[in-house]
């Protein structure tokens, strides 16, 4: 028999309306990140330039899919997946299975259930001010689960309600990496040493927002990261207007 009460208490949707707004960063931005973060300015310049974009209207999933959540789809033999994390935690899936799960919630739905695109994703998590992370321009690791938070490990979805973004999406920074329904690109006007493949990554998909085993660079909304080894990845869902 269909137990929905347990998806029922885990999924909230958060509206985002039509927007246009401007994603990426300018180039003298990322400039100063890599110097502050330590870490080489190539990894940056493939967020630049800064450009509109026009998004939708849209709904996304305040919280991160947990690991109880997934395991009913996993029960219902929609997505082959084992339970490694508490109930509460963030499930951790590979792109075949985070696509399974959202059939299998437009199913369960009766709506068109899918993986957020790169710009509705940046747009949730940042809202239309340009801010550097979900709850403004300074990082502080109180607000996400980030390496710099030293807990090493995932926790609860929605532990960091003063992260919220302006949407209110919680753990949109830290806790888990998420995957989005968008391939790597270049950005149009893209700096010219950026490359047009990412060669080294295990999956062409973008992930966004860095999880508990990346620094602070991974969390800022711009940021455009990726599977570059093994690890760890959740997803949150999304839902046209």
């Amino acid at each position: 028999m269909r137990d929905d009460r347990r998806i029922d208490s885990w999924l909230e949707w958060c509206a985002v309306p039509t927007a246009r707004f401007r994603m990426g960063s300018p180039l003298h931005t990322v400039n100063e990140s890599a110097v502050d973060l330590g870490i080489p300015l190539q990894w940056l310049r493939k967020e630049c330039p800064d450009h509109e974009v026009f998004v939708p209207g849209f709904s996304i999933s305040r919280y991160l899919v947990t690991c109880e959540v997934m395991s009913l789809a996993a029960e219902d033999g929609a997505v082959q997946w084992q339970q490694t994390g508490p109930d509460t935690h963030p499930a951790s899936v590979d792109h075949r299975q985070a696509l399974a799960f959202c059939a299998w919630m437009s199913n369960r739905l009766d709506v068109l259930v899918r993986l957020p695109s790169e710009p509705e994703w940046e747009l949730s998590a940042r809202g239309m001010d340009g801010r550097v992370f979900p709850w403004g321009d300074r990082f502080d690791r109180d607000l996400a689960n980030t390496r710099e938070s030293g807990i090493g490990s995932t926790t609860p979805v929605g532990s960091f309600p003063l992260g919220r973004s302006p949407y209110g999406l919680l753990d949109v920074a830290g806790n888990l990496d998420e995957w989005t329904g968008t391939e790597y690109a270049p950005y149009p006007g893209a700096p010219p040493d950026v490359v047009a493949v990412e060669t080294w990554a295990l999956s062409p998909i973008v992930t966004r927002g860095g999880g508990f085993n990346h620094g602070r660079d991974a969390a800022r909304c711009a940021r455009r990261h990726g599977l570059y080894e093994p690890g760890p990845v959740g997803l949150r869902i999304a839902t046209p207007e």
